[in-house]
């Protein structure tokens, strides 16, 4: 044995990083403030803003219910970041 335990190893690179989480939103429990008030000043829904991962979560978010329903080009066009 070389008295290295074979299940572990030292990671070269470092620990993962992780974002810290953001603020939650007030006025639901799926997004976080900052992802519920880009939606609301752009006029497009959270899923819009959301990253792909998070799409379904914040799909039904309440805070962006009254969101203008978009085609994707007027969406595309009206959404410069995305």
């Amino acid at each position: 044995m070389n008295g290295y335990d074979e299940g572990w190893f030292p990671e070269p690179f470092g620990v993962d990083y992780e974002r810290p989480p953001g603020a939650p939103c007030p006025g639901c429990e799926c997004c976080t403030l900052r992802l519920c008030e880009r939606a609301k000043a752009s006029g497009l829904t959270c899923t819009w803003h959301a990253d792909a991962n998070d799409k379904e979560i914040v799909s039904g978010c309440p805070c962006s219910g009254g969101a203008s329903t978009l085609s994707a080009a007027t969406a595309a066009g009206k959404d410069g970041e995305r």
